[in-house]
C-alpha cells in the first residue's frame, strides 16, 4: 500500500512528498522512538487504529525506527499496564483485609457461642425439680436463689428463673428460682371482712364466699373460715368466710313456719309460734314481731304469727284431717285437752283426749259412744303421728246451754257450731228407721233428732238426745267410705249412726 492512500484518511491534506531521506533529516520531525524501547509490539497510526506490520507503514531505517503520522503531535500514551498492576494489587490487599475480618467474625461468632467470653446462657431448667434445677444452674457458675410462689402445680416444681431460660448473663451471676407452693388459708379472724378477703384472694383463691353469723364479735369482723387457717387448698375450692354481725331478726315473712323458726333459731334468737286465721296459705309466717331486720339481743323472742292449720275452733272437725298430726297434739294441749288413753286391738285405735268440757276421740269408728277397748294394747303414744280415718266430739251439759229441744233446730244448732253445712238427712224417735228388733218401741222413752251431710271425701253427724232430764250432744265426721257395707237395711247415715249409739250395748 502506498503513503498516499495511508495519508488519505488524514483530516487535512497532504503536503507534497518529499524524499524520506530529507524528511528523516529535518529537524521539524517529530522523534522517532526505536522499537527496543517500546515495551509493545503494537503502535497506533493517526487515526489511532492499530499497526500490526510495519511492512505497510513504509519504509523503515536499519534501526527499526517507526516514523510517526505527520499529524501533530499527542500527548504521550498512557501506561495502563502498570495501572493495572496497581489496581490488582489493591484489589489482593482488599480482598485478604476481608477474608482476615470473615475468619475473625466466625471466630468470634463460635467462640461466643462456645461460651468462651460474653458470660453463661441460663439453661432450661422449667418443669425440673427445685433441687435438680440448682444443681444444674450451680454447674454452669451461677448463683441460685429460690423463690416460692402459691401454685396448683405440684409442690417444689420449677414455674420459671428470674431472668428467664435463655438469657445471656454473666458468670457467676445471681438466677431466681420460683418454685411451686401449695396455697395455704390465711389467718384472718378476727380481721376486717375485706381486709381478709383480700388476705385469701391473694394466697391465690378464685372463689370466695361469704356468710353472715349473729355474734357477739365486733360486726363486720370475720368469726370463723372454712377450710380453716393453715389448710391447703386449690384455686378453684370455695373458701367460705363468716362475718359477725348484730343479732337481727331474719327477714321471714311469708316462708313456712318449719323453715323460717329454723332461721330464727340459727340467728341466736327463740322463734315463738302463734297461729292466727288468714286467707294466706296455712302454716305461712303472715306476720314477725320484733319486725323483721330490728336488732335484739342474744337468745331474745321473736312472735311468728302463722296463717292457721289448726282449727279455727276444737269443735271444727273437719279441719282436724286438713292439720299435722303434731301440730294437732300442741292444738289440742292449748285448748285444756290431756291425753287420756291410746290403745290398739287389730287394726283398730283409739285415741282419746278429755278436758272437763268436752272429749275427743281419734277412732275408725266415731259413730259409736262405747269407745275405750277394754282389751287393747296401749298405743304408747298420742295421734301425733297417726293416721285417723274418723274423729268424734262428746260435748258436756255446758256446750249445749243454747239448746233446749231435741230436733232439728237443735242438730242444727250443734252443726253450725261445729262448722259443718247443711244438714241432707234427718231421722228422729219417730221416724227412725232400722232392722227390726234394734230399736225398742217408742226407743225406750228417749228423745233425739240425728242430722248428717257429706262435704267432699268426708260425712258428718250431729247427734242431740234427752235421757232422765239430761241433754247430750255428739259430733262426728270421718271418711265416708267407712259407712260402706253397714247402712245396708237403715234408712240413712242418720238412721245407722242413731241406732248404733244409743241402742246398741
Amino acid at each position: 500500500m502506498g503513503l498516499e492512500e495511508d495519508a488519505g484518511q488524514v483530516e487535512e491534506p497532504a503536503a507534497e512528498a518529499k524524499p524520506m531521506q530529507g524528511r528523516l533529516s529535518d529537524p521539524s520531525a517529530e522523534p522517532t522512538t526505536p522499537l527496543s524501547q517500546n515495551s509493545e509490539d503494537v503502535v497506533e497510526d493517526a487515526s489511532g487504529s492499530a499497526v500490526n506490520s510495519l511492512d505497510s507503514f513504509g519504509q523503515v531505517s536499519p534501526e527499526k525506527t517507526v516514523l510517526r503520522s505527520v499529524r501533530p503531535p499527542s500527548t504521550s500514551v498512557p501506561q495502563e499496564p502498570q495501572l493495572e498492576r496497581k489496581r490488582r494489587k489493591r484489589a489482593v490487599v482488599v480482598a485478604a483485609a476481608l477474608v482476615a475480618a470473615g475468619l475473625a467474625a466466625v471466630a468470634a461468632f463460635v467462640t461466643y457461642g462456645m461460651e468462651l467470653w460474653g458470660g453463661r446462657s441460663i439453661p432450661e431448667v422449667t418443669g425440673y425439680t427445685r433441687r435438680a434445677a440448682t444443681e444444674k444452674l450451680e454447674a454452669r457458675g451461677f448463683q441460685v436463689v429460690v423463690e416460692d410462689q402459691p401454685s396448683d402445680k405440684t409442690a417444689g416444681i420449677v414455674l420459671e428463673t428470674r431472668p428467664p431460660v435463655g438469657a445471656r448473663v454473666a458468670e457467676g451471676s445471681q438466677v431466681i428460682l420460683v418454685v411451686a407452693a401449695p396455697h395455704v388459708v390465711p389467718d384472718v379472724v378476727g380481721k376486717p371482712l375485706e381486709e381478709g378477703r383480700k388476705a385469701i384472694e391473694d394466697a391465690g383463691a378464685e372463689n370466695v364466699a361469704i356468710e353472715f353469723v349473729s355474734s357477739d364479735d365486733p360486726e363486720g369482723s370475720i368469726v370463723s373460715v372454712c377450710p380453716e387457717a393453715g389448710q391447703t387448698f386449690s384455686s378453684q375450692d370455695t373458701i367460705t368466710i363468716t362475718v359477725a354481725q348484730a343479732y337481727t331478726v331474719p327477714y321471714v315473712l311469708g316462708m313456712q313456719e318449719a323453715e323460717a323458726s329454723k332461721k330464727v333459731t340459727a340467728a341466736g334468737l327463740s322463734p315463738k309460734v302463734a297461729y292466727v286465721r288468714s286467707k294466706k296459705p296455712a302454716g305461712t309466717v303472715v306476720a314477725v314481731n320484733p319486725d323483721q331486720g330490728t336488732k335484739i339481743s342474744a337468745g331474745g323472742a321473736v312472735e311468728l304469727s302463722v296463717s292457721a292449720y289448726v282449727p279455727e275452733d276444737y269443735r271444727h272437725l273437719l279441719e282436724y284431717f286438713s292439720c299435722p298430726t303434731d301440730k294437732l297434739e300442741q292444738f289440742l294441749g292449748e285448748q285444756g285437752f290431756a291425753l287420756s288413753s291410746s290403745q290398739s286391738e287389730g287394726e283398730g285405735y283409739e285415741i282419746v283426749y278429755n278436758a272437763a268440757h268436752a272429749t275427743v276421740v281419734f277412732d275408725d269408728q266415731p259413730f259409736s259412744h262405747h269407745y275405750g277397748i277394754p282389751s287393747g294394747e296401749s298405743l304408747g303414744h298420742g295421734v301425733d303421728g297417726t293416721f285417723f280415718n274418723g274423729i268424734r266430739l262428746d260435748m258436756d251439759a255446758s256446750e249445749l246451754s243454747g239448746v233446749t229441744t231435741d230436733d232439728r233446730s237443735a242438730v242444727e244448732s250443734v252443726a253450725n257450731a261445729c262448722g259443718f253445712g247443711n244438714i241432707q238427712d234427718l231421722c228422729t224417735q219417730d221416724d227412725i228407721k232400722a232392722p227390726g228388733g234394734m230399736v225398742p218401741s217408742g226407743a225406750g222413752g228417749m228423745t233425739f233428732a240425728c242430722g248428717s251431710g257429706v262435704e267432699g271425701d268426708y260425712t258428718w253427724t250431729v247427734l242431740v238426745w234427752s235421757y232422765d232430764g239430761t241433754r247430750h250432744a255428739c259430733a262426728t265426721c270421718a271418711l265416708s267410705t267407712i259407712y260402706d257395707g253397714r247402712i245396708q237395711g237403715f234408712g240413712g247415715v242418720c238412721d245407722y249412726v242413731a241406732t248404733i249409739d244409743l241402742f246398741t250395748e
